[in-house]
């Protein structure tokens, strides 16, 4: 029996039913395209379908007599060793339904779960964190331009079930990648059945870039903690910028709240850590021997202090640096002659360190059960906020 033999057949008694191709398709449960793809060469159907497609043959016009359309579903099983993801691994591990031979990577006495409920939670989990494009929440139109743009106004980019699945998430080994599980996945979406009665799904096209990441327009405002940050900011500005001690201007709930943000990026300084600063060589600051450290290399005077970042007019904080180089940058050094003095700490010290690049957050899969899509947008969030801390102060700006 060859390859063409067996398409001949099929076209040959599915010409003897008066069935279409894509009917035959929707009937056995599979995308429009299934049995076209078959008679054309592009694919073979496994021993399985074959099966199935014998069956369908003999039984369609007595299930057409009876129910007026033939219909023969045949259940097909995925594993766990389908999947690459871990949490789609324990989610079958967790809710297989039978063990056998699984239909798409061949793996033996093994748990099984039938594919198109396996679609329908794998779908679940893409509508955590994805939307179709004129939801109006991922991307919005621009009218001008016609075309969709993101939250910072550049042309957005909407990506594919099949995109999100192979390459965001690349939950498919390589050989299930090849074997047309992904198409089985989402191909009950749209049967025919369903589409009949009206049930047509945007997750039925797997192939269709129309998915947007959810809420992305709004993004950061969307964080309780980015609220926090701006009422923080308010009162810290104009309130209350040293004792949280109750009524308005009480900003403890917010520094509670953003520890466990920050916890990542904490870095702890053991006694004896050596920090510096530098002043610029001055009239008044000549002579290396009559130097005063405290005096001359300690907090500035409070008649010198400006309000800063982190502190007000006429309350001098102490800005220290891990070396040298950095004192000479928040000095603006260029030409000139400077003194640099290095401290010593005599007590461990628990310090924030936003240069941490690896802490930054690194969101849970779509399949945890832990994905909040919040955490989704922290990262950009902290990148703000840390830019607006270092943002440099100059001479002639609002230092409030």
């Amino acid at each position: 029996m060859t390859d063409d033999f067996v398409r001949n057949r099929i076209t040959q008694l599915r010409l003897q039913k008066g069935v279409s191709e894509y009917q035959m398709s929707y009937d056995l449960g599979h995308s429009r395209g299934y049995i076209y793809n078959i008679s054309s060469g592009k694919s073979l159907p496994p021993l399985s379908e074959l099966f199935a497609i014998t069956i369908y043959e003999l039984s369609y016009s007595c299930k057409k007599n009876c129910m007026g359309r033939g219909i023969m579903m045949i259940t097909r099983n995925c594993c766990k060793n389908c999947f690459t993801n871990r949490y789609l691994q324990e989610f079958i591990t967790n809710n297989y339904e039978s063990i056998g031979i699984c239909d798409f990577c061949g793996s033996t006495d093994i748990g099984l779960y039938p594919v198109h409920k396996m679609g329908n939670y794998i779908r679940e989990c893409l509508e955590k964190a994805y939307e179709y494009i004129d939801d109006g929440t991922g991307a919005m139109w621009d009218g001008e331009e016609k075309n969709y743009i993101d939250y910072k106004g550049n042309p957005s980019e909407p990506v594919s079930i099949r995109e999100i699945l192979c390459d965001d998430e690349a939950i498919f080994t390589d050989a299930t990648k090849e074997n047309g599980l992904l198409e089985e996945l989402f191909e009950h979406v749209n049967s025919y059945e369903r589409v009949k009665d009206g049930e047509y799904s945007l997750w039925g096209e797997i192939d269709e870039p129309q998915f947007v990441i959810r809420d992305e327009l709004y993004g950061t405002e969307l964080l309780p903690v980015y609220h926090d940050w701006l009422m923080f900011k308010h009162i810290a500005k104009h309130y209350n910028r040293f004792f949280a001690i109750g009524g308005y201007g009480d900003y403890t709930g917010f520094l509670e709240k953003f520890k466990k943000t920050l916890r990542g990026f904490t870095e702890d300084l053991p006694v004896g850590t050596k920090l510096y600063r530098t002043r610029i060589q001055t009239s008044e600051l000549v002579d290396l021997i009559k130097i005063q450290p405290y005096k001359d290399m300690g907090p500035a005077p409070p008649k010198y202090a400006q309000t800063n970042r982190m502190s007000p007019a006429g309350i001098s904080y102490l800005y220290l640096a891990s070396d040298i180089d950095t004192t000479f940058s928040e000095c603006r050094l260029s030409d000139c002659t400077a003194f640099v003095a290095e401290f010593e700490s005599k007590q461990d010290l628990q310090v924030i360190d936003f240069t941490k690049e690896n802490y930054y957050y690194d969101i849970s899969s779509i399949f945890s059960d832990d994905y909040c899509h919040e955490e989704r947008f922290m990262t950009r969030f902290l990148k703000s906020f840390v830019k607006e801390l270092s943002q440099p102060v100059s001479d002639n700006q609002d230092r409030s």
